[in-house]
């Protein structure tokens, strides 16, 4: 990657024709920025992931008295666990408290990154974009674990042959 004056003789063609004089870091900048939030809404979904395995094990641990009553506090456990993990994390972490408590208060200690003190056009255009690529990744996670756990039992069972041709032959 070029730095400094190098990198600003790059001339590129806008889509109106005329040429442009721009940096090449900007573009590496973006890239890298894009990259970044993907990688926050996959680390989610992975979050959320690990959160229902926990709390499906910890409902089984309760040993309830009928298969409805736990599958209904799987239910509202999974969902409240993920709520907080996926929607007020992302709300909190992207808001600024400093006029709330003038930047010195336990919210502003805890959620210091947000630089939006109200609601306005760039906050929700920068929480809405974070929330849709969670939810899109969140959408597909299912085919991703489907696919990935196939890969592993099949893994398994060719292990167990000893990478063999005869389905009925073990080990």
């Amino acid at each position: 990657m070029e730095i400094g004056q190098e990198a600003a003789e790059k001339t590129y063609t806008s889509s109106d024709g005329s040429e442009i004089k721009t940096c090449s870091e900007i573009f590496a900048d973006r890239a890298s920025v894009g990259l970044i939030a993907m990688g926050v809404s996959f680390l989610i979904v992975g979050v959320n992931f690990v959160l229902k395995v926990i709390l499906v094990t910890l409902i089984k641990e309760l040993r309830l008295k009928t298969v409805t009553l736990e599958t209904n506090y799987t239910m509202i456990t999974i969902f409240v666990g993920q709520f907080i993990n996926t929607a007020v994390l992302i709300v909190l972490n992207n808001a600024s408290f400093k006029d709330f408590d003038n930047g010195t208060g336990p919210l502003s200690l805890i959620f210091f990154v947000g630089a939006e003190t109200d609601f306005n056009v760039v906050w929700y255009k920068i929480v809405g974009t974070t929330i849709m690529r969670t939810m899109t990744s969140q959408a597909i996670w299912p085919l991703i674990e489907f696919g990935m756990f196939y890969f592993i039992l099949n893994f398994t069972r060719c292990l167990d042959r000893g990478f063999g041709s005869d389905t009925f032959s073990t080990k």
